[in-house]
């Protein structure tokens, strides 16, 4: 028993002369453990097509961007900043208006917006809060890739040799653009030779094939640039038609 009243007065007379030491046992307290939620970005049609725009005169792209929660903890997304970059500087930012997010459930953002200029990447960062009020964040990058815009009416000069006979006609083309792919059809003005077109563009660059159709069967295999993002498109073109044997040439046409 005097042990114990020995220690017991001991400790009170510590504690009265120093509060930041205790005799009594103490664990000291866990730090609060954060954890983040498997929060898995997927971007549909990487890498981003960015398209010259002729009514607004900027540069769109569509995709739709799909956020799956993996960690079965159920988040709320404040928002989605869409970062332009260019090289690792930030030119432009766009915000996308969060929700809710299931555990191991999706949510999808449909994208469809036009920016100023041309950039190189896009970095997606995403911020919320789970159902365990912890922070959550994730990002990542998908590159952009611009083309030019050539859906409309082009005209203009296309001259060469067809069979040994040299000529200079004007030629139409109607293009169709579906991304990166061209359809379309191609005609010599005053009832001339007509046909299809069918190609793809690599940056200013096309590759295509002009089919004749009328007044004979024919291909030709062009290959051409595109300049002023797609107000100018001309190249060259050669082949092998049924009415005069090989052809070869050059066309220069504008946008109407």
């Amino acid at each position: 028993m005097k042990t114990v009243r020995v220690i017991t007065y001991l400790c009170l007379g510590i504690g009265a002369l120093a509060s930041l030491y205790s005799c009594t046992n103490s664990t000291t307290p866990e730090p609060e453990i954060r954890s983040t939620a498997a929060l898995q970005i997927a971007v549909e049609g990487a890498p981003l097509l960015l398209i010259y725009n002729w009514n607004s005169g900027s540069h769109c792209l569509e995709t739709k961007i799909t956020l799956t929660e993996n960690a079965g903890i159920s988040t709320t997304i404040n928002k989605v900043d869409l970062k332009f970059l260019k090289g690792s500087t930030v030119r432009e930012t766009r915000t996308l208006s969060g929700g809710n997010l299931a555990a191991n459930g999706k949510l999808s953002f449909d994208v469809n917006l036009c920016i100023s200029d041309i950039h190189d990447a896009l970095s997606i960062d995403v911020a919320g809060v789970n159902a365990n009020n912890q922070q959550i964040t994730s990002s990542k990058n998908v590159n952009i890739e611009y083309i030019s815009n050539l859906q409309g009416t082009y005209e203009g000069p296309s001259m060469g040799v067809n069979g040994g006979i040299k000529f200079t006609d004007n030629l139409t083309l109607e293009i169709t653009q579906e991304g990166k792919i061209l359809t379309g059809s191609w005609a010599i003005a005053d009832g001339g030779p007509s046909g299809t077109l069918s190609g793809t563009i690599v940056g200013d660059d096309v590759t295509a094939i002009m089919e004749l159709v009328i007044p004979c069967t024919g291909l030709l295999n062009v290959e051409a640039t595109i300049e002023g993002n797609g107000f100018l498109f001309k190249g060259l073109f050669k082949g092998t038609t049924y009415c005069r044997g090989d052809m070869e040439g050059e066309f220069s046409v504008n946008r109407q």
